[in-house]
């Protein structure tokens, strides 16, 4: 959302969910929200269901265009995961989104075409300081 949530503030953030509560009410795909940060995702094994994820990517620009809110669209990226996953160019009110292969809050890579060794190794350089409080 290009709004955003106030920060430091305790209730900005709850108001603001409640707010969205409905937004997945008529999606399909499995959506995670989190303060402002929404992410949507689904298993692909055919070509159907990333048609399906673009309907709901509709669907949520139809729920924002209801609400008076806006995604930033600028921010929104794709990323395919698996070994013979099914890849499909995705887009919101006409911007198709980049790909990428590994996202982070703070960083992103969009080397399509490296190795999956090279993107490991990228990615776990980049969170290594960070790897420690997950373990």
């Amino acid at each position: 959302m290009l709004g955003g949530i106030p920060h430091g503030s305790i209730l900005g953030p709850l108001l603001f969910l409640i707010f969205i509560s409905d937004l997945e009410d008529d999606i399909v795909s499995m959506i995670l929200k989190f303060a402002d940060d929404t992410k949507i995702f689904r298993k692909m094994t055919n070509s159907a269901e990333g048609l399906q994820l673009q309907q709901d990517l509709k669907r949520l620009c139809d729920w924002a265009d209801k609400w008076q809110m806006a995604f930033n669209i600028t921010k929104c990226k794709t990323m395919h995961i698996g070994n013979g996953s099914i890849e499909y160019d995705y887009s919101m009110k006409g911007r198709q989104f980049d790909v990428v292969i590994f996202f982070h809050l703070l960083k992103q890579s969009t080397k399509r075409n490296c190795t999956r060794r090279t993107a490991i190794a990228e990615a776990t350089t980049y969170n290594s300081p960070y790897l420690h409080t997950i373990a």
